[in-house]
């Protein structure tokens, strides 16, 4: 058997011509609990999954699409379900002329949320002193509502969307990730364990788009668009007009 040896360069000679390099994608290390991009994809920064990065503007903009099809102009928006606010931010980044609300119901992850973003962004947490709870809001307080895996973290999804009826007075878009992005995620390949946009957040849940669609008739709504920004899903449901 001849063995091939290839002899070692100095450290001063650097190679000539093209050198190839073969990319290895790197799984993340799931042990870890809070997970940072730069465990992801096998780069030393990810920046698609970063503020003003691929992901943040694919989202941004099949949002502006999809109020541009409905015709929205909102002034108001409210963020169902904010946790530590980050889609909050993308908003009140994006929609400058509107006023942009948060609200969740853990007031450790709205504790965040406050100290993590600007002053311009407000967030409200749940009314637990009604039974059951209410969203804090006069109803048509808010011309859209936006929310991502709210009816999922609540146990009577129906009762939600009746409350999210009552403090719209336009419709609601819904944001899910895609069966692909919940595999990607699933798997670690995504954003780890518990990152999005390189902020730590509650893992996205699987959403049944039929029984969303369903749920969503059942509450009033009339669903007019889903549009699949990759990794995401928008749903965008109008409330009727008396």
């Amino acid at each position: 058997m001849i063995e091939s040896k290839v002899p070692a360069q100095p450290d001063n000679v650097k190679p000539t011509g093209s050198v190839s390099v073969p990319f290895t994608l790197k799984p993340a290390d799931c042990s870890d609990p809070v997970l940072t991009v730069e465990s992801l994809m096998g780069c030393e920064k990810n920046k698609a999954h970063q503020p003003g990065g691929l992901m943040e503007k694919a989202l941004l903009s099949s949002l502006q699409l999809a109020l541009s099809e409905l015709g929205w102009v909102p002034k108001s928006i409210l963020d169902a379900g904010c946790q530590t606010g980050e889609l909050t931010a993308v908003l009140g980044k994006q929609f400058l002329l509107s006023q942009v609300m948060g609200v969740d119901g853990d007031a450790a992850l709205l504790a965040e949320a406050e100290q993590r973003h600007c002053c311009k962004l407000q967030f409200r947490k749940l009314d637990a002193t009604d039974e059951p709870a209410r969203l804090p809001f006069e109803a048509d307080r808010f011309d859209v509502v936006v929310s991502h895996g709210f009816l999922n973290r609540h146990p009577d999804p129906a009762y939600w969307l009746g409350e999210l009826m009552r403090v719209t007075a336009e419709g609601l878009i819904f944001t899910v990730l895609s069966p692909m992005g919940q595999g990607l995620f699933s798997n670690g390949w995504l954003w780890g364990k518990k990152r999005v946009f390189d902020q730590p957040i509650a893992a996205p849940y699987p959403v049944d788009m039929a029984a969303l669609t369903r749920q969503l008739e059942a509450a009033g709504f009339r669903v007019e668009l889903t549009t699949h920004p990759f990794p995401y899903q928008l749903v965008l449901a109008r409330k009727p007009q008396a």
